[in-house]
């Protein structure tokens, strides 16, 4: 997908740390509130954090938004 914000519940959202072109990391859609996907990942076990609190906190990530 284009835009992060299109995620729907099942969708994978994938990020790039480094510019790499390599995936570090897949998080889970899980709920959408207002138009804002809420991620859930094991890494550091979360639940439910917001694509615009993890965007603010990454700016410089690369994401990649997949359809499930």
């Amino acid at each position: 997908m284009d835009n992060v914000y299109k995620l729907g519940i099942g969708d994978i959202l994938q990020m790039d740390f480094s510019g790499n072109r390599s995936k570090d990391h897949s998080m889970i859609t899980t709920y959408k509130s207002n138009g804002v996907p809420y991620l859930t990942y094991h890494s550091t076990n979360t639940y439910r954090k917001s694509v615009k609190s993890l965007v603010a906190q990454y700016p410089r990530a690369t994401y990649y938004a997949f359809r499930t």
